[in-house]
């Protein structure tokens, strides 16, 4: 488990799925997602959330005002 957030405070995606097997299959309440890839594509999604890039921010930053 330690390894496993330790990808997230750090950002790293590889980390993360690294602990999934190929056939995982993780139970989410958006849903199911089957396979390694579509594990990454989701962790991938949630670092970008928790990671915004600058432009991202000012983005965010300008549509709140």
């Amino acid at each position: 488990m330690v390894h496993h957030w330790q990808g997230f405070e750090t950002g790293d995606v590889e980390t993360i799925t690294s602990d999934y097997a190929t056939d995982a299959v993780l139970i989410t309440p958006d849903g199911l997602f089957k396979g390694q890839a579509l594990i990454r594509s989701l962790f991938e999604k949630i670092i970008a959330n928790m990671f915004p890039t600058k432009l991202d921010l000012a983005k965010r930053c300008e549509a709140n005002r």
